[in-house]
């Protein structure tokens, strides 16, 4: 990954997404995406994610506990700089 992207763009396949911040997805700064406490979340107790919980994919930053976490993960994406 070049040192510019800073940051990692989570979209989301859900009507949240559709009336967020310009239909971006979540934002998180690469620091916080590949620390060791966070998941991209698949499944749940040895069984795959159900559909109430995210799936197929759900995004769980421990790091970050009160702040909303992402499901229905559809696509990632590296960018340089945070949203203004």
């Amino acid at each position: 990954m070049k040192p510019e992207a800073r940051y990692i763009v989570f979209h989301c396949a859900d009507e949240y997404e559709r009336h967020s911040m310009a239909a971006a997805g979540i934002m998180r700064a690469s620091v916080d995406a590949f620390h060791p406490q966070t998941i991209l979340a698949y499944s749940m107790n040895g069984r795959d994610l159900k559909v109430t919980h995210g799936a197929p994919l759900r995004l769980r930053v421990e790091r970050q506990l009160g702040y909303k976490q992402a499901k229905y993960l559809a696509q990632a994406a590296r960018v340089g700089k945070a949203w203004s």
